[in-house]
């Protein structure tokens, strides 16, 4: 969501070149290939990440919960359940405007996220959230 809001930002201001400069025409004329290679560029860009995030994986285990993320290099994140001390649910404007939310995961010993699941329904992640903070009582 915020990807699609900074290309169409950066979409609109392509087109600026091409609307100040009037002569000659065969500048103006090369000046509008900078919308067309930005409105090429978001469409894979889009394409993208769509994959990538077809291609991540969670699974509810016993005794963990594992994360697999990547596209090209794969990332594997096995979290032990009796290691999390909380976990923080988080949405920003965006987020919450179509409703999302982040969840992030912290281990005792540890300041830092431990792992970070992005892209849930906000709906889901509360109940993730719940389901494995009442397994870990």
């Amino acid at each position: 969501t915020q990807s699609l809001l900074i290309w169409g930002v950066l979409l609109s201001i392509s087109f600026i070149p091409s609307v100040i400069v009037a002569k000659p025409p065969e500048i103006k004329t090369r000046l509008l290939l900078l919308p067309v290679i930005m409105a090429t560029a978001s469409v894979l860009f889009t394409v993208l990440a769509v994959k990538m995030a077809a291609a991540k994986r969670m699974a509810l285990r016993d005794h963990d919960i594992v994360f697999r993320s990547g596209l090209w290099w794969r990332k594997t994140v096995l979290l032990p359940r009796n290691r999390v001390q909380h976990i923080e649910l988080s949405s920003g404007p965006l987020q919450r405007k179509f409703g999302l939310a982040s969840l992030k995961f912290y281990t005792a010993g540890g300041a830092a996220v431990d792992l970070q699941i992005d892209g849930l329904s906000q709906e889901h992640a509360r109940s993730l959230r719940d389901h494995v903070m009442q397994q870990h009582r």
